[in-house]
């Protein structure tokens, strides 16, 4: 007999990690009402979205549980921080679906960037150096005898970007700084705001990312990637990323492991470094308490974070699932990968560095190791309406 399952709404975000949601918890059969910011997004489009409706304006609570309600929907997740933040909230409460989100004070502090930085260097953790100025004076840094680069980013993003908004200033996830000079007019141009953010020293080598479920202080269900190109290529969202075994950076796992369970994490995360092969040293970049954006590629490696979130949250005796090996594989997003060949080819790299790239970008379409974010031939509509939408907000010039 077909096993039936609690019907679930997805707060979605307009991205890959949504569709690799759905994916994962749709094949076990679970009914989906993909519930989506753009009335005519690509998630709609996937076999696995039992029900599609475009996202009333609002916030959450004011008309969740009402839609809930006349779509029968018994369970919610979400994919972005700020749904996240309210679903929390709306957890304290009581209402006819359950909810998979952490608690406020726990996912507060895995939002606040100087917070979790102090807790993971107690806990023997290497971070990175970080300055947190209070107003608009470069004396901390001279004193510091900083090098350059150096970047900068809101401590907490979520929290400054109405502060931001208001103030007319543009949000910015990262920014890069060579000089003083420049960080010394930055912090002027923010004087208005009266905040400034969080300035690190750049850290060399690449992205290494290990994943978790945790549940009742356990962890359920491990992963970890290296990302292989970003976009910008000094370093942003992963383009390409490949999986890496459970045999290698195993005391840096288990120091991960211990910092959820000190924070009292529940559901999946994943803990971002930035691994220096020369040196071996691991910084610590974030936590990132949600879904993230290389989920693909833990899909595609048979590792179903998603599947497990759904199982332990809403499934009052989940099946056994073991720790799966994972197959040495790789995962491409199309679209940032071609932002980066539009800026090598249009660069100012010598030509022989733009051939080397060009020869790397076309080989990996021929590694059958390869997969794709969007692409799947068992859901292919999606990755056609996207392209569709793509060439819309082209043409439109959104």
């Amino acid at each position: 007999m077909k096993r039936s399952y609690p019907k679930l709404g997805l707060l979605c975000s307009e991205s890959p990690i949504s569709l690799a949601v759905m994916r994962e918890v749709g094949a076990h059969g679970v009914p989906i009402v993909a519930i989506t910011r753009d009335a005519d997004s690509f998630l709609k489009h996937s076999r696995y979205a039992s029900q599609a409706v475009h996202r009333p304006k609002g916030a959450l609570a004011t008309w969740l549980p009402q839609l809930a309600e006349k779509l029968g929907i018994e369970a919610v997740m979400a994919i972005g921080e700020s749904d996240l933040v309210e679903l929390a909230e709306l957890k304290q409460g009581s209402h006819a679906f359950q909810i998979a989100a952490p608690d406020p004070d726990t996912l507060d502090l895995v939002l606040d960037k100087s917070a979790l930085l102090a807790k993971a260097e107690s806990l023997g953790l290497t971070v990175p150096w970080s300055l947190q100025p209070e107003q608009p004076d470069s004396a901390d840094f001279k004193a510091a005898n900083v090098s350059f680069p150096l970047i900068a980013k809101w401590s907490n993003p979520l929290e400054i970007q109405p502060h931001l908004e208001a103030a007319g200033i543009a949000f910015e996830k990262v920014r890069y700084f060579q000089t003083m000079d420049e960080v010394e007019a930055y912090l002027t141009s923010l004087t208005p705001l009266g905040r400034w953010p969080l300035f690190q020293e750049y850290c060399p080598g690449y992205g290494l990312g290990q994943m978790f479920h945790l549940a009742d202080g356990e962890v359920t269900l491990r992963f970890q990637h290296r990302r292989l190109r970003e976009w910008p290529l000094t370093g942003g969202v992963s383009s390409f990323c490949q999986a890496v075994p459970l045999s290698e950076h195993t005391e840096l796992r288990a120091l991960s492991e211990t910092l959820l369970r000190e924070l009292k994490w529940s559901g999946p995360a994943m803990v971002e470094y930035r691994f220096d092969p020369q040196t071996g040293i691991a910084r610590l970049m974030e936590i990132n308490g949600r879904f993230w954006g290389s989920l693909p590629l833990a899909t595609a490696a048979g590792v179903h974070f998603a599947w497990e979130t759904y199982r332990h949250a809403f499934l009052q005796s989940p099946e056994a699932h073991g720790q799966p090996e994972y197959p040495p594989c790789k995962a491409r997003y199309m679209a940032p990968e071609l932002k980066n060949l539009r800026d090598v080819t249009l660069g100012r790299q010598p030509a022989k560095a733009k051939a080397s790239f060009l020869f790397r970008f076309l080989s990996d379409f021929f590694d059958r190791s390869v997969h794709y974010y969007l692409f799947s031939r068992r859901d292919p509509k999606p990755f056609f309406f996207d392209i569709r939408n793509a060439l819309k907000r082209s043409g439109t010039g959104r």
